[in-house]
């Protein structure tokens, strides 16, 4: 078989375009079902390359030295609320409604072959009665013959969300073709949240690559290949991704595996997360620390409870353009010691 050699052209990185639709609820899960703490939401995001505008490269953080670079725009609602939703009282031993509109604008940057990601959120949004979350939920019950949330009178007064946070996310030597491992860490600052994660997610089947785009995602836009010399570079975490077979063979057969393993039309894989995290500051139930009206009621965390444990799983599907994802979260629940509350979320997405 002949040497294969790829000119600068074929090496240009193309961004993925896609229109994503995200749906969480406690609707999507057998246990813990309830309307309690986060609630509900629902996200629409897209994802382009007019957004890859330089003020956005420059206020979102991200590697630098990397062509792989990926940036998207989205609008999101976000509803809180707490146990007993059926009572018009103010419950002092519990947190308040609340309901979150905003805008995200994101930036992914990766490290391909050394399998390091970075990806930054700027938040922009409004709390309170003008994120419509007493209309949203009560509407949705309302078309599932649910009982009606009766205590949005009581809900968090109107504040500002100017939120900013930083992801990072790299590659375990601890995997192989049909497996591998992440550390996760991440930094959210701002006017509604104030936390560090640490984490490590768990991936598992038939995928392409986590590390070439936005979410591993296939994208029949981009063009990019590897050579040998990006052979050569990649890290011994990286490496081990493929089989031992391959790594052992020649510098052509491994380019022509990692090639072929970049472009598959199907994709299929489980995925399993744990995080920790200390909260300094939630506005979802504290108020805004930019507030523009009073608020009824609020629920500062006490020191105990700050630290929060979340456990996730999702199962993954890609065929061709389409995307679907499912996830299952659960914690425990800070606002009522020894509790837990979990949700799931449905993710739609179409790449064009």
């Amino acid at each position: 078989m002949p040497l294969i050699l790829f000119s600068q052209e074929e090496k240009e990185y193309q961004q993925l375009h896609m229109l994503r639709l995200k749906q969480e609820n406690d609707l999507y899960q057998y246990w813990y079902q309830s309307d309690k703490n986060f609630s509900d939401g629902i996200h629409i995001e897209v994802a382009h390359r007019i957004f890859n505008i330089k003020p956005a490269d420059w206020f979102l953080i991200g590697f630098k030295d990397t062509p792989y670079k990926d940036f998207s725009l989205s609008i999101g609602q976000d509803l809180f609320t707490p146990s007993n939703t059926q009572t018009t009282e103010v419950d002092t031993n519990d947190r308040p409604y609340t309901g979150l509109l905003y805008f995200t604008y994101s930036k992914f940057s990766n490290r391909f072959l050394k399998g390091k990601k970075l990806y930054t959120n700027f938040f922009l949004g409004l709390q309170g009665a003008w994120a419509m979350g007493e209309e949203m939920q009560n509407g949705v019950h309302e078309v599932l013959d649910n009982p009606t949330a009766k205590g949005w009178d009581n809900q968090l007064g109107t504040g500002l969300m100017l939120d900013y946070d930083v992801n990072y996310m790299q590659l375990i030597p601890v995997g192989n073709k049909f497996f591998e491992s992440n550390f996760l860490g991440k930094a959210h600052i701002g006017t509604m949240y104030d936390y560090v994660t640490a984490g490590i997610l768990l991936k598992i089947g038939h995928y392409s690559d986590t590390y070439m785009n936005y979410d591993g995602i296939v994208n029949s836009r981009n063009n990019l290949l590897v050579n040998e010399d990006d052979i050569e570079n990649m890290s011994s975490a990286k490496r081990k991704l493929m089989p031992k077979s391959i790594r052992n063979s020649s510098l052509e057969n491994q380019v022509n595996y990692i090639n072929k393993r970049m472009n598959r039309k199907w994709q299929y894989f489980f995925m399993l997360e744990f995080q920790t995290s200390y909260t300094f500051y939630d506005g979802t139930a504290e108020g805004s620390l930019i507030q523009f009206s009073n608020n009824v009621h609020t629920f500062p965390l006490s020191s105990e409870d700050q630290l929060v444990f979340q456990g996730e799983y999702s199962f993954n599907v890609q065929y061709g353009h389409f995307h679907m994802e499912f996830n299952r979260f659960i914690e425990n629940d800070a606002y009522n010691s020894g509790d837990f509350f979990g949700f799931g979320e449905i993710s739609l997405s179409w790449i064009f």
